[in-house]
């Protein structure tokens, strides 16, 4: 819902996938990180991205089985970085690059293990 000042009613607005477990803000943007871990079926894992002006939103679904396991999502010299921390195939855990031009997820490099990113220049 939002409220805009001096007037009497509530707009509302369009529901962003349930249960978002991570979330950064670049520009007008926000980026939300969606998985089915607490009903996990194997499906997918979203990310969105929500127009913060228009509420306009896209979202992008990534294999279930693989990426299960993304646990956080940080904003790193304006790219926005996720870290993979548990996989079938060791050689893919470690950290992200998700492009929101292009929709991908591109493997930036490999730390097993992954689970939290600290920015040290924030």
């Amino acid at each position: 819902m939002r409220y805009h000042t001096g007037e009497s009613s509530v707009e509302s607005l369009p529901l962003i996938a349930r249960s978002p477990h991570d979330g950064v803000i670049q520009g007008k943007y926000l980026y939300t990180m969606h998985n089915t871990f607490d009903n996990y079926d194997g499906q997918a894992v979203s990310i969105y991205q929500t127009n913060l002006d228009t509420w306009e939103q896209q979202h992008w679904q990534f294999d279930g089985n693989r990426y299960m396991h993304l646990n956080d999502m940080k904003l790193v010299d304006d790219k926005i970085i996720l870290a993979l921390f548990q996989s079938s195939q060791p050689e893919h855990e470690g950290l992200y690059e998700f492009d929101p031009n292009t929709g991908a997820l591109e493997f930036r490099t490999a730390i097993p293990g992954a689970s939290l990113i600290i920015d040290s220049k924030s």
